[in-house]
């Protein structure tokens, strides 16, 4: 409840009006000159925003009604949520639910948010309050302590390869500082610059963290160039040992990879150095990259994908759907997709899938066409969750889609 007061001192009043609400409540609005206006404007800010934005306790949710395994029935959770429709954000398995951070609506944002089932959103943190800033086209990995968030693009355009670790309980705590194209030694900036992750700066990247603790960052972009490089590290410190190899499918940026049980990978889809757009599929296993050839679906980037863990006598599965598709014949513009694909990856340290077992659980299209949204699996909810991205005519979306498994 908002208590207002009456001072020893009140505006000159222009004019009122009042509305009475459904329940008994009544809104009164007063007119009163422009001395006043700008600690009324404050004040009402602050008051809308202590009343509308969840609290970091996690509020009982109602799990989606269930649906037979693999059906690819999906249901429309939110049609707009409390985060606000936005493109290039990151969805990540966390806490028994899923977390969103950060993206683009029109601004950059910095922002975290989760949930249980994808209808019931609580803010974990405010643009306002993070430490670290707005961005896009960054990597965003589950971990069972929270999540990771690493790279991506902030204002100015500008590349970066810090690392921070978020909490359920909000809290926020730097890994690896902030370096960029403009931030080295010997160059002119505000301040001192800071030990950055062991990995060139980048954006639209692929990054993992697999079982055994090494992490893969994979492609991405740099400014104008599209990096072809895959980097293996040891931890997220400036200092930790570091292997380099050029990437077998070579420069690629918006690709998806995903981490596979025992500490395999797979990497796919994207678009190459000279734009193309592409389906190849690739798996680390074994410690060496097998090519499994070109999918059956559309080539695309901007894709979302994630790992639905082996339940019962199903092996567990990656998903991918959406993306950035080839324009159609006539129309010089690309368009988005709506289509959802999954492939079991096995429970064996050596397994390889094959692209011929790639399956589409719903031959119509899942939820509207987008690119450019998140994807992940809520444990508690047994559901995937998509959210947000962008659609084929440029409008942001602020919806969120379940599918029971």
């Amino acid at each position: 409840m908002v208590t207002w007061s009456v001072g020893s001192s009140r505006p000159a009043l222009v004019g009122s009006t009042a509305a009475v609400l459904t329940g008994g409540g009544v809104i009164v609005l007063l007119l009163v000159d422009s001395s006043w206006r700008r600690s009324w404007r404050a004040f009402l800010r602050s008051c809308l925003r202590e009343r509308s934005l969840p609290t970091k306790e996690l509020a009982p949710t109602t799990a989606p009604t269930a649906s037979p395994a693999g059906s690819g029935k999906w249901q429309l959770a939110v049609a707009q949520a409390s985060w606000g429709a936005r493109t290039d954000l990151r969805l990540a398995t966390c806490n028994a639910g899923v977390v969103l951070l950060a993206g683009y609506s029109g601004r950059r944002h910095s922002d975290c948010w989760w949930t249980a089932d994808g209808r019931s959103w609580c803010c974990w943190l405010r643009d306002e309050d993070a430490q670290f800033s707005r961005r896009i086209q960054h990597s965003l990995v589950s971990r069972p302590d929270g999540v990771l968030l690493a790279g991506g693009q902030t204002a100015g355009w500008r590349v970066v390869n810090d690392v921070w670790h978020l909490s359920p309980s909000g809290d926020c705590r730097k890994v690896a500082g902030v370096s960029s194209q403009k931030e080295r030694p010997g160059s002119k900036t505000d301040g001192p610059v800071e030990a950055a992750a062991p990995w060139r700066p980048r954006s639209d990247f692929g990054m993992v963290e697999l079982d055994d603790g090494t992490i893969m960052v994979a492609g991405g972009a740099n400014g104008r160039r599209v990096l072809d490089d895959v980097v293996w590290a040891t931890s997220y410190e400036p200092n930790a040992k570091i292997r380099k190899e050029a990437a077998p499918w070579g420069p690629r940026r918006g690709l998806c990879a995903v981490a596979l049980p025992h500490s395999r990978a797979i990497v796919f889809g994207g678009a190459s150095g000279d734009g193309r757009l592409t389906r190849d599929v690739w798996c680390w296993a074994s410690g060496k990259w097998h090519s499994l050839g070109e999918a059956p679906w559309e080539a695309r980037t901007a894709a979302a994908a994630c790992i639905v863990p082996a339940q019962g006598s199903r092996g567990a599965q990656v998903v991918v759907c959406g993306g950035l598709g080839a324009s159609l014949e006539g129309n010089a513009k690309q368009r988005a997709l709506a289509d959802v694909w999954c492939l079991e990856v096995g429970d064996d340290p050596g397994f390889v899938p094959n692209n011929d077992d790639w399956r589409r659980p719903c031959d119509s299209e899942a939820f509207p066409a987008r690119s450019g949204h998140g994807l992940a699996w809520s444990p508690s909810a047994n559901c995937l969750v998509v959210a947000g991205g962008v659609a084929t005519d440029g409008r942001f979306l602020g919806d969120a889609w379940v599918c029971p498994f």
